[in-house]
């Protein structure tokens, strides 16, 4: 069984944090792809994303997934945990 995450990164519910680092990435989607899947993949491969596809993830890891909270056809603003970086960097 296959199983296709990217969509789970999807929470136009979510308010960012004050310490979320929220990102804006101009997008131009594959016409194979929905824009909810394109831009859950932005999300996915810029925090915990992985070259091959999950079925299970504990929550310490889920913690650290970047949220997209807005898209429009050609933006997406992702907010990414701030634990996602090490001090300094």
């Amino acid at each position: 069984m296959k199983f296709e995450w990217y969509t789970e990164f999807v929470d136009l519910e979510y308010k960012p944090k004050d310490s979320d680092v929220v990102a804006l990435f101009f997008f131009k989607k594959d016409r194979a792809l929905s824009i909810e899947e394109a831009v859950g993949r932005i999300a996915s491969e810029s925090s915990i994303g992985t070259w091959t596809t999950l079925s299970t993830l504990n929550k310490r890891i889920r913690r650290l997934m970047a949220r997209v909270f807005f898209y429009t056809d050609s933006y997406v603003k992702i907010a990414y945990p701030i634990e996602l970086w090490e001090e300094g960097s």
